[in-house]
C-alpha cells in the first residue's frame, strides 16, 4: 500500500472546513439521479470491463449493527438477530454474480474492503460463505489489501482467527472517543480495554495493518478533554482522525443531540495537525470526505 505524508496547515483545514456530501456512498448522493438506470449501469460495467488487465478494488457493504450510534448517518439495519442478514446476503451473492459476469476477464482484485454497518455482525459461518463466494468470482493479487471494519464491542477472537485464515490482513476499528461522557452522548459505550484487547489479538494473529478511527466534533467533546484520546491513541500503530461537522444527519435518533454541546468549527480545526515524532509519523491528520490527508506506516 502506498503511503504519503502531507503537511496539514491551518490554511488547508480552513479551505476544506465546509459542508460537503457524505462519503458513505460512492458516487456521493448528489450524483445519483433517475436518469441512471439499468441500461446505463450495464453500459458502465461494459466500460469497466475493457481494461481487462487492470486490477479491481471491491467494496462490500454489510449494513447491520447491534445498536445505533447517534453520530452515524450510514445506511444500517439495527437488530440483535443475526438471521436478518441472510436475505441480504442472498441478494448480495446474486449481485456479485451478475457484476462479475459483466466484467468479463477483469477479475483480479488489488483491494477488498468490507464496511458497514458492522461486518463482524456476521456469524463465522456467514463470513466464510461470503468470502468463499467472492473468491469464486474473483482472484486476489499476491499483494492485495484485504480489510474490514471491526467493532471492538462485538468482535470475537474466533472471528479474527477465521478472517486471518481467509486472507484478511488489515483491521480498521471505530473508537471515536475514549471519554465515557462522550460515549454516552453518542450511545457508543466502548472501554479502552476492549479496544486494546482487539488490537492485541490482531497483532498476535499477524494482521499487517491495524488502525483506529477517532472523531472530533462529537457532543460533549472539548479541546481540553481531547488530550486523553490523543495521548492514548499515540500508542497504536495508526490513527485516523475525522472532524465531524455540526450539521446533524436527518435521522430520528439525532434529535437527542444538543447543538450547544458540539465543538465549534474553530475548535475542530485547532485539534488537527500533522507532525513527526521519533522519526516516524504520529498521525494527527483530519479525515475529509472519507479520504485521509495523511497516510503513515
Amino acid at each position: 500500500m502506498h503511503t504519503q505524508d502531507i503537511e496539514v496547515t491551518r490554511e488547508l483545514l480552513e479551505k476544506y472546513d465546509r459542508p460537503g456530501p457524505r462519503y458513505t456512498s460512492y458516487p456521493t448522493a448528489p450524483e445519483w439521479g433517475e436518469d441512471f438506470g439499468d441500461c446505463e449501469y450495464r453500459a458502465a460495467l461494459a466500460r469497466a470491463a475493457a481494461p481487462a488487465e487492470e486490477p479491481l478494488s471491491l467494496y462490500f457493504h454489510i449494513p447491520f449493527c447491534w445498536e445505533r450510534c447517534l453520530f452515524c448517518g450510514c445506511n444500517v439495519v439495527i437488530s440483535k438477530r443475526r438471521d436478518v442478514s441472510e436475505k441480504y446476503l442472498d441478494y448480495l451473492y446474486r449481485e456479485m454474480e451478475m457484476t462479475a459476469g459483466h466484467l468479463g476477464g477483469r477479475k483480479t482484485v488489488r483491494q477488498l474492503h468490507w464496511g458497514g454497518g458492522t461486518p463482524t455482525y456476521l456469524a463465522v459461518e456467514q463470513i466464510r460463505a461470503l468470502m468463499g463466494a467472492i473468491s469464486g468470482h474473483f482472484t486476489f493479487a499476491p499483494d492485495a489489501e484485504i480489510a474490514l471494519e471491526a467493532d471492538p464491542r462485538v468482535t470475537t477472537r474466533e472471528q479474527l482467527e477465521v478472517l486471518r485464515e481467509l486472507g484478511f490482513n488489515r483491521l480498521s476499528m471505530g473508537v471515536q472517543d475514549l471519554d465515557p461522557k462522550v460515549q454516552a452522548a453518542i450511545t457508543r459505550n466502548q472501554t479502552e480495554e476492549e479496544t486494546r484487547e482487539l488490537v492485541a489479538w490482531g497483532r498476535e494473529l499477524a494482521f499487517e495493518g491495524i488502525n483506529i478511527d477517532l472523531i472530533f466534533g462529537l457532543p460533549e467533546q472539548t479541546q481540553a478533554g481531547w488530550n486523553g484520546p490523543s495521548k492514548a491513541s499515540s500508542t497504536f500503530d495508526r490513527t485516523g482522525w475525522r472532524s465531524m461537522g455540526t450539521r446533524i444527519c436527518p435521522i430520528p435518533l439525532n434529535i437527542s443531540v444538543r447543538w450547544t454541546r458540539i465543538p465549534a468549527p474553530r475548535a475542530r480545526r485547532s485539534t488537527s495537525c500533522s507532525r513527526r515524532r521519533g522519526g516516524c509519523c504520529s498521525r494527527r491528520a483530519i479525515m475529509l470526505s472519507g479520504w485521509t490527508i495523511s497516510r503513515c506506516p
